[in-house]
């Protein structure tokens, strides 16, 4: 073994600066190859931290031994997440959470490092933040460097919908943060496996004709096929091993750079993914061990039939059932694409996506299996036709070199296919994310408005407003279905829209001609129906006061049409600025606001200030769907990159490698190589 170790280094040095270039183009390959597989065996415990994170910041309810009063208020600021804690009235013992030296008083803030940042670069968010910072969240409290988060100390008037806590650390795991993180090793696997797998062979198969010529070499002089074996999954085995340390002392320099800059659409402390000692010299010697076998079964054709491997004979003919996946594959995507009927602008569901997902990955090994099979019969066909010599010639060079011809275009493939299939992926999350208007409609939970604050509601920048709430109801008897309009105002109650007609004409964007202020209508969309409103029904509703109140149903009707938030029937209509019930904890407030990102603001900053306790609900806006976005924008960055580094391989490999011919000089001849490849592109 020795002595086949000796040779092995006498035959990498022997060379020259070929030799050397081919083990550095192999080991640069692996080195990143490692990278990317540390990347995901990093991720899962990337993930399980984030969990327990924030699973230990949620606070314990409790009904006695109370400790504090809580609020988590969970909001964006320009479609990132910002989380608010409100703190009232904490006990001097209170238990602390994760990352937090002490919990602010009234008047006072405990920041993260993201969110003190930006307080002090931009007065809008620092408006929602109000008091003085008295200290900083650390990293055991942070999901990551970016993360805006908050403790804010408030008086108990300003916290009406306050919990009684007695601790941190609520829930053994956090459901949301799991089910919309999960599945992010599964998507890089996925969308990046096409291209790291052609990589990973397109690195093994650097320079494969002159390693195969040199192998066939130590046959003819004698050498038996078990040394000859021995000595390619060496040199392989070697470029695998030095890749891997590479690779090694590559991810440790990048791993304080890949967490903190997003690449994957969300941000982590450098500490979650560094990866142990243990670990790193086992992924060493796997990839070693993986890069000889492949070295070693790639040298085939030189221990079987060394003669041949000398001279450039024509690669074997591909076979025909190597175009099954890609047929398959296709199949797969049909449905979704052209008979899946869905209105313009509309996410497909859940089933329709997986299979797409599904047939995106056949076709992708697919194509990259079959490519050589369709290479071969399209060369074939200009070959045989009466097409120019050159054309012909240039057609049979193709079929003679249909392996090293299909792994350059694989690699081109690839690099199409991801990032074609990226986009519509990332529009597909897009489109599911984030409304796509010129306006938004919010809503905001009453009962956490301080009294003091409802007065100043009406007051806040938006371009119009009104109130909704639902009447009293009782549950039905078991089994009964509402089969009047009297049954369903008992059980299932009404709703008390509270608006002026300007208001109403902006929603709907129709003249409502018949609207005016001070009066009441019957909501009514189309015609009467069974469960239609009549005149004169009584409906109790209850005001600020508590106290029950009956409004008679009137006489008139309105039809709002496709008003947004708006209810389409079984509603009361009340047009002016006041509520003849007050604003009350059972009523909701609604805003249409612009979709500009100034007056956003503008009414962000205000509804904090006025109410720092409202959760704002942005119709149309989904946070957890917009982060899964930026996921998949990231994976599919990286699947790109891997299939541009693994095409670019290819190109090198080629120039490289390309044997003399015509009498041709090698710098004219790699010249040739680099035209021909950059046309390939």
């Amino acid at each position: 073994m020795t002595n086949d170790l000796r040779l092995a280094v006498r035959l990498i040095r022997g060379g020259g600066a070929g030799g050397y270039v081919r083990l550095a183009l192999m080991a640069i390959g692996y080195g990143l190859g490692a990278v990317v597989v540390l990347l995901l065996a990093a991720l899962p415990a990337v993930l399980r931290e984030r969990g327990d994170i924030t699973a230990a910041r949620q606070p314990i309810s409790a009904e006695d031994s109370v400790s504090f009063r809580s609020n988590f208020n969970f909001g964006s600021w320009r479609g990132v997440r910002f989380t608010r804690v409100l703190i009232a009235d904490a006990a001097p013992n209170a238990p602390l959470p994760a990352g937090v030296a002490a919990l602010p008083e009234p008047g006072e803030t405990v920041l993260s490092p993201a969110a003190a940042r930006l307080a002090r670069h931009d007065a809008n968010f620092g408006a929602l933040l109000p008091g003085r910072q008295v200290g900083r969240i650390d990293e055991s409290g942070l999901l990551g460097p970016d993360e805006l988060y908050a403790y804010v100390g408030v008086t108990i008037d300003e916290m009406p919908s306050g919990s009684p806590s007695r601790g941190w650390g609520g829930f053994a795991t956090d459901e949301e943060m799991r089910d919309q993180f999960s599945t992010v090793p599964l998507q890089l696997l996925l969308i990046v496996s096409a291209p790291a797998v052609l990589y990973f062979a397109v690195c093994s198969r650097l320079s494969a004709a002159s390693r195969r010529r040199r192998y066939a070499a130590l046959r003819l002089v004698g050498m038996n096929r078990r040394r000859v074996l021995r000595l390619a999954a060496i040199e392989a085995a070697a470029a695998g091993l030095a890749g891997g340390l590479l690779g090694l002392a590559a991810y440790a320099a990048l791993n304080r750079v890949i967490g903190p800059s997003g690449i994957l659409g969300f941000t982590w402390y450098p500490e979650a993914s560094a990866f142990s000692l243990v670990g790193g010299v086992a992924m060493v010697l796997v990839l070693g061990l993986l890069a000889g076998a492949v070295g070693g079964a790639s040298s085939a054709r030189a221990l079987f039939r060394p003669v041949e491997a000398r001279f450039d004979a024509a690669d074997r003919p591909p076979r025909w059932w190597q175009v099954a996946p890609l047929v398959f594959g296709l199949g797969l995507i049909v449905y979704p694409l052209l008979l899946d009927n869905r209105p313009p602008g509309q996410a497909m569901d859940q089933t329709s996506g997986i299979l797409l997902l599904l047939g995106v990955v056949l076709s992708a090994l697919g194509l990259l299996i079959s490519l050589r099979t369709v290479l071969v019969a399209i060369a074939r066909t200009v070959a045989n036709n009466r097409a120019p010599l050159v054309l012909r010639l240039a057609a049979r060079r193709v079929e003679y070199e249909s392996v090293g011809t299909a792994r350059h275009l694989a690699g081109l493939c690839s690099l199409v296919l991801v990032a074609t299939v990226g986009a519509g992926v990332l529009r597909q999350t897009e489109l599911s994310a984030t409304p796509v208007a010129e306006r938004l409609i919010v809503k905001v939970n009453g009962q956490d408005v301080p009294v003091a604050a409802r007065e100043r509601m009406a007051e806040l920048p938006a371009q119009g407003h009104w109130v909704q709430q639902r009447s009293v109801t009782s549950p039905p008897p078991l089994g009964a279905m509402p089969s009047t309009p009297e049954d369903f105002i008992r059980f299932q109650g009404v709703e008390l829209v509270v608006a002026t007609c300007q208001s109403l004409r902006r929603n709907t964007r129709q003249p409502l001609e018949g609207c005016r202020d001070g009066a009441a209508y019957r909501i009514q969309q189309g015609g009467p129906s069974a469960l239609s409103l009549s005149p004169g029904l009584d409906v109790t509703f209850q005001n600020a006061q508590k106290q029950p109140v009956t409004i008679k149903t009137p006489e008139q009707t309105i039809d709002l049409g496709a008003g947004e938030g708006l209810p389409r029937g079984m509603a009361i209509l009340v047009t002016g600025d006041s509520s003849p019930l007050g604003l009350t904890e059972e009523s909701f407030l609604f805003y249409q606001l612009s979709a500009e990102v100034a007056e956003v603001d503008r009414f962000v900053t205000g509804i904090g200030t006025a109410a720092p306790a409202a959760t704002l609900t942005v119709f149309g806006l989904d946070l957890p769907a917009l982060e899964t976005y930026r996921v998949h924008r990231g994976v599919v960055g990286v699947g790109l990159l891997l299939a541009f580094l693994g095409s670019t391989a290819v190109l090198v490999g080629r120039v490289h490698d390309r044997p003399g011919s015509g009498g041709q000089r090698p710098p004219r001849r790699r010249l040739a190589m680099v035209i021909n490849a950059l046309a390939l592109w």
